[in-house]
């Protein structure tokens, strides 16, 4: 009897989560990332290097969510701050999500802006030819940093915070330590990549846009597109909408189970939570 009183409480704990959190204005499922460890990754495939993507030009995009304050760098004690590696591809390119007042140019939001907490957020990267624009929810700028190269290479694509962080190099209390750490505490939702540039070029490098609203749809010049959803069959959490086969693998080991009933919801929790 006490064993399925806890076993219930458990239970409980569990839809309290997944309540907190609303789902995202794509709705659907989404891609909890727990621990430093934790990503899904796709393998090398011609259709994700820049080399390829950069003919016409391609965007990345997708919905992500701030479930705890993101710890900002204090150079005078040697706080390092959290940096997201939301998507990447590495030698490549990647998306990355980190609070102000960090030196990293390939920063998705504006500066002065870091993002609010226990709220859904719009973020997109836009590769033209000789240019890439950020996008945040409605605003659109363009980056005034270096330009992606194009390359070819042999690695993984990967979403989610699995970029191990290298030490310092640079002088002062984060010599040989971490500079930065993997951040947790957040979700992903809706991951679509595609071979166009999906928003116009503003003259003044700045401009507003309107955002997708439900689940993305895919076309002619869909990559890949994951929904992140659970339709009872087995890897459909990882599935590839796009058409082209592209189906995420989990690295971790926060999710030994996949959810697809309240018995199993119940014991993915418990193997989640651990």
């Amino acid at each position: 009897m006490r064993f399925l009183f806890v076993a219930f409480l458990l239970f409980l704990c569990g839809i309290s989560s997944a309540a907190a959190v609303p789902p995202s204005p794509a709705g659907g499922g989404c891609f909890e990332i727990y621990a430093p460890g934790d990503y899904a990754f796709v393998a090398d495939h011609d259709d994700f290097d820049s080399k390829h993507l950069l003919k016409n030009g391609f965007t990345i995009e997708m919905w992500f969510y701030v479930s705890r304050p993101m710890e900002e760098l204090n150079t005078a004690t040697g706080q390092p701050f959290d940096k997201w590696v939301m998507l990447y591809k590495a030698d490549n390119y990647q998306l990355t999500l980190h609070p102000t007042g960090t030196p990293f140019s390939e920063a998705p939001l504006a500066p002065g802006e870091t993002p609010s907490i226990n709220q859904w957020h719009y973020i997109a990267t836009v590769f033209g030819k000789g240019y890439f624009q950020r996008v945040v929810n409605t605003l659109l700028q363009e980056s005034q940093g270096g330009f992606l190269p194009p390359k070819d290479t042999d690695s993984p694509l990967c979403i989610g915070g699995g970029l191990a962080p290298l030490p310092s190099t640079f002088p002062g209390p984060f010599l040989g330590k971490p500079f930065w750490v993997p951040f947790t505490g957040g979700f992903i939702d809706e991951v679509r990549i595609s071979d166009i540039v999906r928003y116009p070029r503003f003259e003044n490098l700045r401009g507003t846009i309107k955002v997708p609203r439900g689940a993305f749809e895919p076309d002619e010049h869909t990559v890949a597109l994951w929904h992140f959803d659970v339709d009872g069959s087995p890897g459909s959490k990882w599935r590839d909408a796009s058409g082209n086969g592209h189906h995420l693998t989990y690295h971790g080991t926060s999710l030994g189970v996949e959810p697809a009933s309240k018995l199993a919801t119940t014991w993915g929790e418990l193997k989640l939570r651990r």
